[in-house]
């Protein structure tokens, strides 16, 4: 059997080191700026009261507007309430003044929990081998009968 090569995988302090090398500014400002909007985002979960901290995120600061998300309805009313608060406490750290703040609601996405199939009732067995002793056709007989066999 032929061995695989081992994937070149380099860490992100490389790519950021190679980006530097390489001058590209786009990826090495990309990456300052998310770094800044990350210590945004604690500093203003530091300021707020333990339970209202966990529940948003900083998404984006645009011109002078500081865009917020949450997955609660009632968080986003709460951070509303909270604006010029969160907008002064941001001022003390963002290079640019900020004026505006908007507040995003996400639905938060969790999957759903996986039920266990319902198991074939003998009467449905019962019915699934009629119709797949009646049908003509070979291959919805061979289905129809796989079908009923889980249900024995």
């Amino acid at each position: 059997m032929a061995m695989l090569p081992e994937p070149n995988c380099k860490s992100l302090a490389h790519v950021i080191d190679a980006s530097r090398q390489a001058r590209s500014p786009s990826l090495h400002s990309l990456i300052e700026r998310a770094a800044l909007l990350q210590q945004l985002d604690s500093r203003l979960r530091r300021q707020l009261s333990e339970p209202w901290a966990t529940w948003f995120c900083v998404a984006n600061v645009r011109s002078e507007t500081l865009v917020l998300v949450t997955g609660q309805p009632a968080v986003a009313a709460r951070l509303r309430t909270e604006q010029s608060r969160l907008l002064a406490l941001a001022a003390a750290f963002w290079p640019v003044p900020l004026t505006k703040l908007v507040v995003k609601t996400a639905p938060e996405f969790s999957v759903p929990s996986e039920t266990p199939a319902k198991p074939l009732s003998p009467a449905a067995a019962k019915h699934l081998s009629a119709a797949a002793a009646a049908t003509t056709d070979p291959e919805l007989r061979e289905l129809l009968s796989r079908l009923a066999s889980l249900a024995e």
